[in-house]
């Protein structure tokens, strides 16, 4: 019986001592609220919109475009149906949303985009679907010294050949406050690209 006791006072004491130092431990973690304002601060700076988010703010309104595509490297460009694009700038002047409609090989199609820049990782992103695929679509990248010329890298499928994630360059050309061009460049390997899509942006 004395034995029993005291192998339970023992289970006792490391118990406690066990939960002593993961309170301290905890204790210690805890910021003050002068780490917690200063640390709530950094956050808030870091969400705030800067000047990469009213470029894309430029993107904002009603387009009107025009694409043409390229089936291989060596092909003629094959012009496309007209079509709109309206964009506004959401969630607090954080993020583009665009809406697309025209016409897609004699099929109407419907797309969305968002597009962001991420002021942690300092890079653009951006997602797109639209009614003539399932996958959801992401780019990422950064602009050139100039801020005019965005590129993305992302993947894409290509069910009828069967490759999956497959690297894909999409540009956004700012060309001037009514012109906006965005490409689409498919993988040839070995890292070459070529112009599969364009679409020429003019603003309402």
């Amino acid at each position: 019986m004395r034995k029993f006791f005291f192998q339970f006072a023992m289970v006792v004491c490391a118990t406690f001592v066990v939960l002593t130092v993961a309170l301290a431990q905890q204790s210690e973690r805890q910021p003050s609220p002068e780490e917690m304002q200063k640390m709530m601060a950094e956050y808030m700076k870091i969400g705030a919109p800067g000047p990469e988010h009213a470029k894309l703010a430029t993107w904002a309104g009603d387009w009107t475009t025009q694409g043409k595509m390229w089936m291989s490297p060596d092909a003629q460009p094959t012009d496309m149906a007209p079509g709109t694009h309206k964009a506004e700038m959401i969630l607090g002047g954080r993020f583009l949303q665009m809406r697309v409609t025209g016409d897609w090989m004699g099929t109407p199609m419907d797309g969305m985009g968002i597009m962001g820049f991420d002021n942690f990782k300092r890079v653009y992103q951006m997602i797109w679907i639209d009614n003539t695929a399932t996958p959801i679509y992401f780019a990422s990248g950064t602009a050139d010294p100039s801020g005019k010329v965005i590129t993305l890298m992302g993947k894409v499928d290509d069910p009828v050949k069967g490759e999956k994630d497959k690297d894909t360059k999409w540009v956004c050309r700012f060309e001037s406050d009514t012109k906006i061009i965005f490409e689409m460049w498919d993988s040839i390997g070995e890292g070459k690209f070529y112009k599969s899509f364009e679409t020429v942006y003019t603003k309402k």
